[in-house]
């Protein structure tokens, strides 16, 4: 009886053996002649059920695992479990087991993390907070945790504190790429470009083929006007990852700036065909077909946007710019005021609902939206310009406050060469 139990635990250690090594079939075969003789030995269910894990036959896996914590009670099991059932898709089952798991082992920070990683997954994000804190009283300073606690904050708009956290991760670890790339995203978010480059920078000097980091400070060098060098590391990026869509979309963007836009199209086309729900793409490439009078592309590329973002004011702005070539004055400004009703102090969509109004035929109504873009901008050339042209319809005006409306006009914008410049 002893010999056998010394055989059994020999052959245990060579199974085990095999399996550091990656002979998983020789470890496979081993672990299941113990299952034989021991169908519930919970170790070996584990063993084996990690074995499968390893192997991406993740059913499989949790089925042995489901027996391996019905059999024995160790924080291994139930980590494992959790594991396999994420990866079937089971998140909902994974946070279960996880639940039975963390008040059994109060002081683990990897079941609290693992357990608030699935819960943001889920969208569950005050409790998936709840459980990174508790990791990180049991793990101070511990990145990943630093990192979810950022996402989390981020996401719920306390972009401050988001940035405070990945301030402290770098003070860690100053070569923290996930860091300094979130950084750069929460600059850009804010408008702050040569903030948000530094940031990327930085991530390429750690990672210089980061295709994310060179997509990012494409664009930011986009919005800067510097064409060329954004034209540049966009490329650069497609070259490390031909797949990548929103770098298509940003060379499409930075050629379309530049008014090529026949070298623009296919670069928004593959943006599309790599990923459908790009809606910055389906506007980008609207703005094409807008520019060549294609008037019926321009607005199923706008409305294609939208339905990808319902809160894209620019496409909102752009369909009814179109509309409006198209006389549908009624859609265009129904759009008009849905881009309003997003951003109520956008001095262009005030502008624009007032022009699209008079050419409706209802010159009294636009006069109080270019009156708003002017408060809103009071250097808005084109506003004051459309006012006085809406003002002149008005027969109540008496003429001495047209002139004097006329007088304001040129004391902003006049001068000889403009005084009687009236863009319409």
């Amino acid at each position: 009886m002893k010999q056998n139990q010394e055989t059994r635990d020999q052959r245990l250690l060579l199974a085990v053996e095999h399996h550091k090594k990656g002979h998983f079939e020789k470890a496979a075969a081993l672990y299941r002649s113990f299952l034989d003789e021991n169908p519930d030995d919970a170790n070996t269910l584990y063993l084996l059920g990690t074995l499968l894990y390893q192997c991406r036959r993740y059913e499989e896996s949790a089925r042995l695992l489901r027996k391996a914590v019905a059999h024995g009670r160790k924080k291994e099991y139930f980590y494992n479990l959790a594991l396999a059932l994420q990866e079937q898709g089971d998140i909902s089952q994974a946070i279960t087991v996880l639940r039975q798991a963390v008040p059994i082992w109060t002081d683990s920070p990897e079941l609290h993390q693992k357990l608030g990683v699935l819960l943001s997954q889920k969208g569950q994000l005050q409790f998936a907070e709840k459980h990174f804190q508790a990791a990180l009283k049991l793990k101070p300073r511990d990145i990943g945790c630093l990192l979810n606690l950022a996402f989390i904050k981020s996401t719920q708009g306390d972009k401050e504190e988001s940035a405070s956290l990945l301030r402290e991760i770098i003070e860690i670890d100053s070569s923290s790429i996930q860091a300094h790339y979130q950084l750069g995203l929460l600059e850009e978010e804010k408008n702050n470009l040569a903030a948000a480059r530094e940031y990327y920078l930085r991530v390429l000097s750690l990672s210089p083929e980061h295709a994310d980091a060179l997509c990012r400070l494409g664009d930011c060098l986009r919005k800067e006007g510097q064409y060329g060098e954004a034209r540049t590391c966009l490329s650069r990026a497609i070259a490390i990852q031909p797949g990548h869509a929103a770098a298509h979309n940003c060379l499409g963007a930075t050629l379309l700036q530049m008014d090529r836009h026949r070298e623009a199209r296919p670069f928004l086309e593959k943006a599309i065909a790599l990923d459908d729900q790009l809606a910055d793409a389906y506007y980008n490439l609207g703005i094409i077909h807008q520019a060549e009078e294609e008037w019926e592309q321009a607005v199923t590329s706008y409305r294609k946007a939208l339905s990808r973002d319902p809160g894209h004011i620019l496409a909102y702005n752009n369909l009814a710019n179109t509309l409006r070539r198209m006389e549908h004055y009624t859609e265009a400004i129904e759009n008009y005021k849905k881009a309003l009703g997003m951003q109520e102090n956008y001095p262009e969509g005030h502008n624009n609902l007032g022009v699209v109004i008079h050419e409706a035929g209802f010159g009294a109504e636009a006069l109080p939206h270019h009156q708003r873009a002017l408060q809103l901008r009071p250097d808005f050339m084109a506003a004051h310009s459309n006012l006085l042209f809406t003002l002149s319809y008005n027969v109540l005006l008496d003429p001495e406050a047209m002139l004097e409306a006329h007088r304001e006009w040129d004391r902003k914008f006049g001068g000889p060469d403009k005084a009687r410049t009236f863009p319409h």
